[in-house]
């Protein structure tokens, strides 16, 4: 964790806690903690193709606790695909002789 981090009061707790929201998805959750009351996920940067890699796409949600509606402290959280799978959805068509 560098020294900016922590002056910011962006612990590795922090971070976690800004984790387990973004997997609760986009959306305002309560919170329950003694300097926080809200807790907002939103998209900061849309779904989007790499300009330098076409074949990467990503984007960007932000984290943000807040008190009495003020923003406080936020992590921001950069998403990219990594892989996926699945059953087969493309079939080759062979055409009849």
């Amino acid at each position: 964790m560098s020294q900016s981090d922590i002056r910011l009061g962006l612990t590795n707790v922090v971070k976690r806690l800004a984790y387990f929201y973004l997997c609760k998805g986009l959306g305002v959750y309560p919170i329950e903690h003694d300097v926080y009351d809200e807790v907002v996920v939103s998209e900061f940067d849309e779904w989007r193709e790499n300009p330098t890699d076409p074949s990467e796409h990503g984007a960007g949600v932000r984290v943000e606790f807040r008190r009495q509606k003020k923003r406080v402290r936020w992590v921001e959280f950069r998403i990219r695909t990594a892989g996926g799978g699945g059953d087969l959805a493309v079939f080759l068509v062979e055409k009849p002789e």
